[in-house]
Order: C-alpha cells, then structure tokens, then sequence
C-alpha cells in the first residue's frame, strides 16, 4: 500500500508570507531552496553574513511545495531547485530571471538502510532492492527526488516490483528520515542527505551516467528588493564554499 503525507500549501505560503513580511522589512537576503540544501546554504548563509554583513534567511521544503510558495506570493530573492522543472516553470510565469539562471550543484543517488541493518542488502544490493518490503523514496510525481528515484528504479528493471511497496515522503529530508527511524527497510535518497546521517548506511551508489543527472539549478526572483545581494551570495556559494560543498558531497559545476 502506497502512502503518501503531505502538508498543506496554503498553510507554509502563509507562514513564509508572515516571515517574508518581516525580512523584507530587516533588509534580510532570503532563498527559498530544495531541503536537501538545508544545512548547506545555512552554513553558507552564516558565513556570507560575517564577511557582508548581510542576513540570510533559508526556507526550505520539496523544490516543487517551495516553487508554490513563490508562485503564492511568498517573498524571495533567490530560488534554488533540486531540478530544472521548478526552475522552467518559474521562468515562463515570470517570477524569476531568465538571465540570471545558472545550474550550480550536482548531486547522486544512493540506496541507504537503517545503520547496521543494511549488511545482507551490500552484498548484492540490486537483488536485496527487489526484496525490500518497504522503499522509502520522496513522491515522483510531485518531487524531484521520487522523479529521480523512479528514473533509475525504471531503467534498473526494479520499478514494477517495488512501486506497491514504496512508501512515499514529502521531501527528501522526510524519505532519508523514514530509513534513519527504522520505518522503512530501505530508501533511495541524495548522497549529501546520506553523508550528513550517522542513522543510517549506503549499501549502494547509483553509478554515474545510470538514471537522470541530477543538477540544482538556481535564479534571482524577479520581485526580489536585493538582487546585487542575491547574485552575490551565488557567486560566494561556488567560490568560497567549495571546500565546504563538496565536503557534503555535493560537486560544483564549472561556470563559464
């Protein structure tokens, strides 16, 4: 039995309005971002704020429940997706600039297990997937972690016996939680949710060039108050948190 739990949209656009209202008032730089980015851009955000001296305030959920948000009216001057999908669709609405648009960060996909439990699964980990009685992926059809997941699970030959068994999270953040609670057998998550969770193991890595590439594109908002700040804080990202990034295993990609 699928399951699938969601919290509702118009209650975080509020939230991020009555947010919004006062750090547009404080001169504050705000991004709304994918969660899987969380602790990243708040660790970045600390250190752009000591050099600039410029608060950075993260709001964080799936890209897709985010990209309503400022589809909402939910202020912001940057928006940072975990896929181009969110991204594109901003753009054609004219909420963010085209021009400003620039993929950032790549990413991958691992299998994990509750830490300790996965020891039969890393012996031959494609047979144990199929096995699983519970799967803990995000929703494909509402984010891009579950697009990704379903891609590769699609192209593995795995989907048809598992899609019954896969139990459905909001947003990455909540499929790696279902796996570090014990919840589920197994998930696919990123690789940088996966290396920050001593909860759980990796029992396999996604090869490179298997499934969907999975890119984090990012764009200034079109109704932003600081966009000079917001196109800086992109470009401190790539070249004073590199280190940092990729210590999270995250990989930048080259500008040009």
């Amino acid at each position: 039995m699928m399951r699938f739990g969601i919290v509702g949209p118009l209650l975080l656009v509020l939230l991020a309005a009555a947010c919004g209202s006062s750090d547009a008032r404080t001169g504050s730089l705000r991004i709304l971002a994918a969660s899987s980015l969380r602790d990243v851009l708040d660790e970045a955000g600390e250190s752009f704020q000591r050099e600039r001296g410029i608060e950075v305030v993260v709001v964080t959920g799936g890209s897709n429940l985010v990209a309503d948000q400022l589809a909402a009216g939910a202020p912001a001057d940057v928006f940072f997706s975990a896929s181009a999908l969110e991204v594109d669709r901003l753009i054609k609405a004219g909420l963010l600039r085209a021009d400003s648009r620039r993929d950032v960060l790549r990413n991958s996909l691992v299998v994990v297990a509750p830490a300790g439990a996965g020891a039969s699964l890393a012996k031959d980990p494609l047979a144990g997937i199929r096995k699983v009685r519970r799967l803990s992926i995000a929703h494909p059809e509402a984010v891009p972690l579950g697009r990704y997941a379903k891609t590769w699970l699609v192209e593995a030959g795995l989907w048809e016996d598992l899609k019954s068994r896969c139990v459905y999270a909001l947003d990455a953040r909540a499929a790696l939680a279902a796996v570090a609670s014990g919840g589920t057998d197994a998930g696919i998550v990123y690789r940088s949710d996966a290396y920050r969770s001593q909860a759980v193991q990796v029992v396999y890595e996604v090869p490179v060039g298997e499934g969907a590439d999975v890119v984090y594109p990012a764009a200034i908002t079109t109704a932003g108050n600081r966009p000079e700040d917001a196109s800086a804080f992109l470009e401190f990202l790539v070249a004073e948190q590199r280190a940092s990034l990729e210590r999270a295993g995250f990989e930048v990609i080259p500008q040009h």
